[in-house]
């Protein structure tokens, strides 16, 4: 009788220790790229989000006007740090009856300039402004969007 042998094999599809730390370090070189790339472009991303939202708002403190017929608006801030606005409802005799939502600025988006008196923006029931003016936002890269509010409450962007 015979005793037969039994041979182990080891599979060979594994990887090796060497590879493994190749791929990590392709992945390491890949991700630094990336976050380098991401603030770069966060600014960027800030600002044109900062922008949409207020473009935003300002057509829903009109549409609201038009919709309540009251006096609605956006009041600026700029003395805090980040710079902030409230969306707002104005009472009989013009002054603020109720704040309907703030906003903060991300803290690499500023105001650099508000044409508007008082730093407010309100909106008549009909839909107009009740003056028109402009403000310009900037980030820290130093580019810049400005928002402008026609007398008749078009809103518009430019860079």
């Amino acid at each position: 009788m015979r005793i037969r042998e039994l041979k182990l094999k080891i599979p060979e599809n594994g990887f090796t220790l060497v590879e493994i730390l190749v791929i990590l370090a392709i992945l390491a070189v890949v991700f630094g790229i990336s976050t380098l790339a991401l603030k770069n472009i966060s600014p960027n991303m800030q600002l044109s989000g900062i922008t949409r939202q207020l473009v935003t708002d300002f057509r829903y403190a009109e549409q609201v006007s038009v919709t309540k017929q009251i006096n609605h608006g956006i009041v600026f801030s700029t003395s805090t740090s980040p710079n902030e606005y409230q969306v707002v409802k104005y009472g009989e005799g013009g002054e603020i009856s109720e704040v309907l939502k703030t906003e903060e600025f991300p803290p690499k988006v500023s105001i650099e300039e508000i044409n508007f008196d008082n730093n407010k923006v309100a909106f008549n029931p009909y839909g107009a402004a009740v003056q028109g003016g402009n403000i310009v936002l900037i980030n820290s890269k130093g580019e810049t969007r400005v928002i402008k509010v026609s007398p008749a409450g078009f809103v518009k962007v430019s860079k």
